[in-house]
């Protein structure tokens, strides 16, 4: 068996130590415009993290995985009501400084494919856009899994290749002799593969650990370089523009044409009450009621009878 992920951690490491000296020159203009939300990109940003409300009114634990940014993962969600949250990441200069300039007050530093902590440990994991820079994605959510009492949310590019439009794109490229395989340049810098995830990939995770239920929303996004440093004003050309590709893409997708370009996923491991069902669903999210493994309860009914 190939040793790559031990690897691709390496090289993963080697990349954060160089572009940590590009950041250090750049870092509190970084933090700055981050936290302002008047701009474009804290526009998109600030959709991905609408779920928080939902669990704003009790006292559950979260842990954010791959939270490096300065920790602003759990900086949004605690604007959002969330009370009790742990930072992470597998390298400490951006959090480091976060606790330095009092934004976060504690934080651990995780490798997520094989974390410190124990089973159950907190109600819920996120892990914002940081699932695909994963050697071994699927080890990691196994570990998000494990440590969660509650549940794990994911939020994640789509693997929206398999569209009408898509298709028809390949196809085209396909009759000119100009189709290569869908992935060719799906790499980062540091040698990583960038992963995209799908709701059937999830849901037949879930099944095979016999987990109730699954929700799902699809939101579109684009990023325009730029974003970061302009107000989220309609006289803002940038956002302008990112504002009518979004609308674009919105209307592909309400014709079937094109799948959202995020998705956001919300497992748990344990039944939502009613009220926190009903808030997911109101809000724009598809819930999933699975099927439960029936040689399971047997199992268990046995067991009980003996």
């Amino acid at each position: 068996m190939s040793d790559f992920h031990r690897e691709a951690y390496e090289l993963q490491a080697e990349f954060h130590l160089r572009d940590r000296e590009i950041q250090a020159q750049d870092n509190e203009k970084l933090l700055s415009c981050w936290l302002d939300d008047s701009t474009s990109n804290h526009w998109r940003q600030s959709r991905m993290y609408d779920f928080a409300k939902f669990f704003a009114d009790d006292d559950s634990t979260w842990l954010t995985i791959g939270d490096g940014r300065f920790g602003l993962d759990s900086v949004e969600l605690r604007k959002r009501g969330i009370k009790n949250i742990l930072p992470s990441d597998i390298a400490d200069f951006g959090l480091k400084r976060a606790k330095e300039k009092g934004l976060i007050e504690t934080y651990a530093l995780e490798n997520a494919e094989k974390m410190s902590f124990e089973d159950g440990q907190f109600d819920y994991v996120m892990c914002k856009e940081a699932y695909h820079h994963f050697p071994r994605p699927y080890a990691a959510l196994y570990e998000m899994l494990r440590v969660a009492n509650k549940g794990v949310i994911i939020i994640e590019p789509n693997d929206y290749w398999k569209s009408a439009v898509g298709s028809i794109a390949f196809q085209l490229k396909r009759l000119f002799g100009k189709a290569r395989h869908v992935d060719q340049g799906r790499y980062e810098d540091s040698g990583n593969y960038v992963y995209s995830v799908s709701e059937r990939e999830i849901e037949k995770l879930c099944l095979g650990l016999d987990l109730p239920n699954v929700f799902f929303k699809g939101l579109n996004d684009v990023y325009i370089a730029g974003g970061e440093y302009v107000p989220a004003k309609w006289s803002s050309p940038i956002f302008l523009r990112m504002r009518l590709m979004v609308m674009l893409l919105d209307c592909l997708c309400a014709l079937r044409l094109f799948k959202p370009t995020r998705l956001l996923i919300c497992i748990f491991k344990k039944e939502p009450s009613e009220t926190l069902r009903r808030r997911f669903v109101n809000g724009g999210w598809k819930l999933v009621d699975l099927p439960r493994n029936p040689h399971r309860q047997l199992h268990k009914d046995s067991l009980s009878q003996a």
